[in-house]
């Protein structure tokens, strides 16, 4: 893009830092306590669970763990070698899925898991055994996301009278959405062409599963007569001007051996 104007704003993620920017829970269903990024989920859900890396997920295998012995598996390879943790009595017993993880807890059958990491992603089965002899199982798919960072927005203005606003942000999944004036533009893409005369508020919104946040700021009609550096006018006043750098450099070196010619002769004259 042949451009003549950039200028950029950026806002810090979380709310309150900067009145242009907003975070909110996602939109998703998923729930989010005060923190906003604490996520809660249960093995009796139909959908993916969604866990923000860095933060805290509590994980619901059963109500009342008392009435349970429980098997957590962590499915790798589908063989008796992948990881387990097994619960008694609402507590953590064996446990080989959260070792060197003090971080990770189990209370009344609820894995508590403090800070989130990128191997916690994966496919998990729990198998209940019941004080009958009976078992039952429930499988659930645990996906890690970074969640939105500082959200950056920048514009450029180019000769071909287009006014491209870029959004970006930190995270993982991240699906942008635009707002001018209060009306929604175009959804999914990190950047928009507008008009170079567009001003009015714009809105460039951010969101995964795990955290949503937001950028607004003012547009103003992009300047008149600006020189465009990468204009084929302007490139080609370059190359002549280039041209033209040989001929100045040989008038410049004459000049220079005239003066210093001109003042040897007075010096000899003096000590004449």
């Amino acid at each position: 893009m042949n451009s003549v104007l950039m200028k950029s704003v950026e806002g810090e993620s979380s709310a309150g830092d900067d009145p242009g920017e907003t975070k909110t829970p996602d939109s998703l269903g998923h729930e989010q306590d005060d923190e906003g990024l604490d996520q809660f989920c249960r093995f009796d859900q139909s959908d993916p669970c969604y866990a923000a890396l860095g933060h805290k997920l509590n994980l619901l295998m059963v109500l009342d763990a008392s009435e349970y012995e429980l098997k957590l598996i962590k499915r790798i390879n589908n063989t008796q070698h992948d990881p387990v943790c097994r619960v008694k009595y609402g507590r953590m017993r064996a446990c080989d899925l959260y070792n060197n993880r003090p971080e990770v807890a189990v209370i009344n059958g609820t894995v508590i898991i403090n800070r989130v990491i990128r191997s916690d992603s994966g496919n998990y089965r729990l198998i209940l055994f019941n004080s009958d002899g009976t078992e039952s199982s429930r499988d659930l798919q645990v996906i890690v996301e970074a969640p939105i960072g500082s959200v950056e927005v920048s514009i450029i203005c180019s000769s071909s009278g287009v006014m491209r606003v870029f959004c970006s942000s930190e995270g993982d999944q991240l699906l942008y959405s635009w707002t001018l004036n209060g009306d929604p533009l175009m959804d999914g893409n990190s950047s928009i062409d507008l008009d170079e005369g567009t001003d009015g508020n714009i809105i460039c919104s951010v969101k995964n599963h795990v955290s949503h946040a937001q950028k607004t700021i003012r547009l103003q009609p992009c300047p008149e007569n600006q020189l465009d550096l990468s204009s084929p006018e302007t490139e080609e006043n370059g190359r002549n001007f280039e041209k033209q750098i040989p001929h100045w450099l040989e008038m410049l070196l004459a000049f220079e051996k005239e003066f210093q010619r001109k003042n040897i002769s007075n010096q000899r004259s003096q000590n004449h």
